[in-house]
């Protein structure tokens, strides 16, 4: 046991007290720290070793428990297995046992072409122009409309029972309305158009539709517009299943935001500042400095959180997005990084993250890349994983 003495520093009274609290909570650490260290993987424990080669030997108490803290947040590892939890409806929640298509309401994207043609006011036939003239990749924007639009065309000839609305021209409220009326959403479009969506979808039955495979990465998407005509056969007879998928929840001095579902990114807006802050978690005081921080879910994890995370963390793989599990990191941090600089953290149930902005400029956090909050210096943000999930249905296959 690492017999640590504190006698120096603490009144005689309770000098003891306090040494033998420190050793026994040293032991019990170093217990779950050895339980841990038998779970990791290989490039986790190399991690461990590059660690304790660089890192300088504690000198103090207090740099001894410190110590052991970061190792502990460190090994830290969400379950391995990536496996998406899957469950029945639940009706003692208000989950539907079968849905029929007249109680379905599909949310379209609007591709390029149709965005830049409603905010620019401009032709199809001009905005090709413009597209060649910016020398960009015609082609390709084109046949991702034609994609996208057939699949609207042929979801709409083959259900016309089921509701439609586009939220791009759609009052906010007509849109709310609807969506608390339908028993299933479905969205249809790529990974942008469903995060922007889904500030709206508490409590809701979401199905995500990608609209044009061949130029769109869809990782939130388990059907195609062909793939999900058919489900909506099998879920007139209930035959489906709910992912929950994690999200966190947000605060910016008092004031409560829309749940993420795939990440929250703290940075400068203009990105040739650099941005820093305080983080504070339950294992984890201190400052960082760098380009930002991202703080990632289970879908977040196959993202921005993981090209910001690859060279850092190279031992964290994406986990499930129904995984109670986050992560932050931060991005190309500035100056020494052996310890105690920690660069990335767990963010487990009950658990939050306190985040004090230091930024000298424009900071700002944004939810999902979709909702932009001001952080300037002195702002605090908590973030916490949301007690409500995202629930996604997908086949019983």
């Amino acid at each position: 046991m690492l017999d640590i003495n504190t006698s120096n520093s603490l009144p005689a009274a309770h000098s003891h007290e306090a040494v033998e609290t420190l050793n026994t909570w040293v032991h019990d650490s170093a217990a779950r720290i050895t339980q841990q260290l038998s779970e990791l993987s290989e490039d986790s424990l190399r991690t461990l070793v590059h660690i304790a080669a660089t890192a300088p030997a504690p000198q103090t108490p207090e740099d001894s428990v410190r110590f052991l803290q970061t190792l502990i947040s460190l090994i830290k590892e969400p379950d391995t297995n990536t496996i998406e939890q899957t469950r029945r409806a639940d009706p003692e929640k208000g989950e539907p046992l079968c849905i029929s298509p007249d109680e379905i309401l599909f949310i379209p994207k609007l591709s390029k072409i149709e965005w830049d043609m409603l905010h620019q006011q401009r032709s199809r036939m001009q905005l090709i122009q413009d597209y060649k003239k910016a020398t960009m990749d015609v082609e390709t924007i084109v046949a991702a409309h034609e994609a996208h639009t057939q699949s609207v065309l042929h979801l709409q000839n083959v259900l016309p029972e089921s509701s439609w609305i586009q939220p791009a021209t759609a009052d906010v409220q007509a849109l709310q309305q609807l969506i608390k009326q339908a028993k299933l959403i479905v969205i249809v479009g790529g990974d942008d158009h469903f995060k922007s969506m889904n500030p709206y979808l508490d409590n809701k039955l979401v199905a995500i539709v990608n609209s044009d495979v061949a130029h769109s990465e869809g990782a939130a998407s388990y059907f195609t517009a062909d793939t999900v005509v058919t489900f909506i056969e099998q879920i007139k007879s209930g035959k489906f299943l709910i992912e929950d998928w994690q999200r966190l929840t947000v605060m910016v001095n008092d004031t409560k935001y829309p749940s993420a579902i795939s990440e929250i990114a703290i940075a400068e807006e203009n990105f040739k500042f650099g941005s820093r802050g305080r983080i504070n978690s339950t294992n984890q005081d201190s400052t960082y400095k760098g380009s930002g921080l991202i703080i990632g879910t289970g879908y977040g994890s196959t993202g921005w959180f993981h090209s910001a995370g690859r060279y850092l963390i190279p031992e964290i793989k994406p986990w499930a997005r129904t995984l109670p599990y986050a992560h932050w990191v931060e991005r190309e941090p500035y100056g020494d990084l052996h310890y105690p600089h920690v660069t990335n953290g767990a963010l487990t149930g009950g658990e939050e993250l306190v985040i004090t902005s230091s930024m000298k400029h424009t900071g700002t956090l944004t939810i999902d890349s979709i909702i932009d909050v001001p952080f300037p210096a002195g702002s605090q943000a908590r973030i916490s994983l949301a007690p409500e999930p995202l629930h996604v249905v997908r086949s019983l296959e």
